[in-house]
C-alpha cells in the first residue's frame, strides 16, 4: 500500500515537473514570436513612413519644377510680346517707308508723263506704242476701251479704202502699212492671224470674199469689246454669203435683223443703198460696191 502510494507520488511529481517545463518552453516561444511580430510591424511602419516622405519630396520637386516652368513660359511670353511689338513697330516703319516710296514713284511718273507730253514731234512715233493704254491701279496696262473701239473703226475704213486702191500700187502700199499698224495696235490674236492669212493674198490673188471674211472676223472680235455696229456687219455679210443658197433660215434671220437696223438708223444714204441691193435680189453688178459703201456709212455714224 505504501509502496503503491510512493509510486503514485513519484509519477505525480514527474508530470508536474514535465508540465512546468512545457509551460516555460511555451512562454519562451511566445515571447520570441511576439518580439518577431513587433520587429516586422516596426519595419513595415518605417517603410511606409519612408515611402510617404519620398512621395512628399517628389511632389515638392514636381511642384517646384512646374512653378519654374510656368515662370519660364511667362518670361518667354513676355519676350515674344516684346518681339512682336518690336516687329509691329518695324512693319509700321516699313509701311510708312513704302508709302513714301510709292508717293515718290507716282510723282516721278507724273513728271515723266508731263515730260513726254512736251516731247518734240520727231519722238511721237515712240509714243504711238503707248496710245490706247492707261496705267492700272495694280501697275498693269489696261486697254482704253474708247481708243480700241476707235481703232476697230479705223481698221474697217482702211480695208474699204484698200479695196478701192487695189489698182494703185502706191496707195495700196500705204493702206497695207496702215492696216498692219492698226492690227498691231488692237493686239488681238484672231485679228492678227486673219490679217496674216489675208495679207498673203494681196499680191493680186485676193477676192471680194476675202475682204468680207476678214471684215467679219474684225466685227466678231470687236463684238467682244462691245463694238456697237458689229452685230449689224456680221449679219449683213451673212446675207451676202447665203443669198440664193440653201441656207434659207440663216439668210432670213440675218435679212430680218439688217432690215430692222437700217430702219432704226434712219439715214437716207444707208436706206437708199439697201433698197438697191434688195431690188436686184443680190444679183446686180453693183452689189459688192454697195456692200462696202453701206459698211463704211454704218461705221462712220
Amino acid at each position: 500500500m505504501d509502496k503503491d502510494t510512493k509510486e503514485d507520488d513519484s509519477w505525480s511529481n514527474y508530470f508536474r515537473e514535465s508540465g512546468s517545463t512545457n509551460n516555460k518552453n511555451n512562454s519562451s516561444k511566445e515571447k520570441k514570436f511576439n518580439y518577431t511580430v513587433f520587429i516586422s510591424v516596426s519595419l513595415v511602419l518605417l517603410f511606409i513612413v519612408f515611402i510617404i516622405f519620398k512621395t512628399s519630396s517628389l511632389g515638392d520637386a514636381v511642384t517646384g519644377a512646374q512653378i519654374a516652368g510656368l515662370n519660364e513660359m511667362s518670361n518667354v511670353g513676355e519676350s515674344s510680346a516684346n518681339e512682336m511689338s518690336g516687329s509691329e513697330k518695324t512693319l509700321s516703319k516699313t509701311s510708312s517707308s513704302s508709302k513714301a516710296s510709292e508717293e515718290t514713284s507716282k510723282t516721278s511718273e507724273t513728271n515723266e508723263s508731263t515730260s513726254k507730253s512736251v516731247l518734240p514731234s520727231n519722238n511721237q512715233d515712240s509714243l504711238d506704242n503707248l496710245e490706247g493704254y492707261s496705267e492700272g491701279s495694280d501697275g498693269s496696262k489696261e486697254v482704253d476701251q474708247e481708243i480700241i473701239l476707235g481703232t476697230y473703226s479705223e481698221l474697217l475704213h482702211s480695208l474699204i479704202d484698200l479695196n478701192d486702191d487695189m489698182d494703185n500700187p502706191v496707195a495700196k502700199a500705204q493702206k497695207i502699212t496702215e492696216i498692219n499698224s492698226l492690227v498691231q495696235k488692237i493686239d488681238n490674236f484672231a485679228v492678227a492671224n486673219a490679217w496674216e492669212s489675208f495679207g498673203m493674198k494681196l499680191n493680186g490673188k485676193s477676192t471680194v470674199d476675202d475682204f468680207f471674211e476678214f471684215i467679219t472676223i474684225i466685227a466678231q472680235e470687236g463684238q467682244k469689246d462691245d463694238l456697237v455696229y458689229s452685230n449689224f456687219i456680221i449679219n449683213f455679210l451673212i446675207i451676202d454669203k447665203y443669198w440664193n443658197t440653201d441656207y434659207v433660215v440663216e439668210f432670213s434671220e440675218a435679212l430680218t435683223m439688217v432690215n430692222h437696223e437700217v430702219e432704226n438708223f434712219n439715214k437716207v444714204a444707208i436706206s437708199s443703198k439697201w433698197e438697191e441691193i434688195l431690188k436686184c435680189d443680190g444679183k446686180c453688178n453693183e452689189k459688192n460696191r454697195l456692200l462696202f459703201e453701206i459698211i463704211g456709212l454704218v461705221v462712220k455714224q
